[in-house]
């Protein structure tokens, strides 16, 4: 299996209003899907592999990726791209019991900083991830 560092095929991002740079076909014509940033689109020999939604104050909003592209380091790529976007700080929820989730925005240097009963939509546990490019102190989280 091929392991993906910083670069992509492609990378498209997909601007608020939902037209794509590059051609990609990931947003829907004259809909606003993700209205508060940008959409950061990972193209893999011209398949949509995921993507990454960001939102203008920081907050990465949606991190999707294809079944048939996990485990490869695309999601790595995507939100090592958010981070250089973002600069210095990117805040993200994640469900409480998506362990796999968790593992991996920790390995990328997010800390839990806040968690919930299900004070979200969905009624579930969830956990408030916090990543800067200085570091968190325990006092801080």
């Amino acid at each position: 299996m091929r392991r993906y560092s910083q670069s992509l095929d492609r990378r498209h991002t997909v601007d608020a209003a939902g037209s794509s740079a590059g051609g990609c076909g990931a947003a829907l014509p004259g809909k606003r899907v993700f209205a508060n940033g940008p959409v950061i689109v990972a193209d893999c020999r011209g398949e949509i592999a995921g993507f990454l939604a960001l939102s203008a104050d920081g907050f990465v909003t949606a991190l999707y990726l294809d079944e048939r592209h996990r485990g490869v380091g695309i999601g790595t790529t995507l939100i090592r791209e958010a981070k250089k976007r973002a600069r210095s700080e990117l805040k993200l929820w994640t469900f409480e019991h998506n362990g796999g989730a968790q593992r991996f925005y920790e390995r990328e240097g997010f800390l839990p900083v806040r968690r919930t009963g299900g004070d979200n939509e969905e009624g579930l546990p969830d956990i408030l991830y916090h990543w800067r490019s200085e570091p968190l102190r325990e006092r801080e989280a």
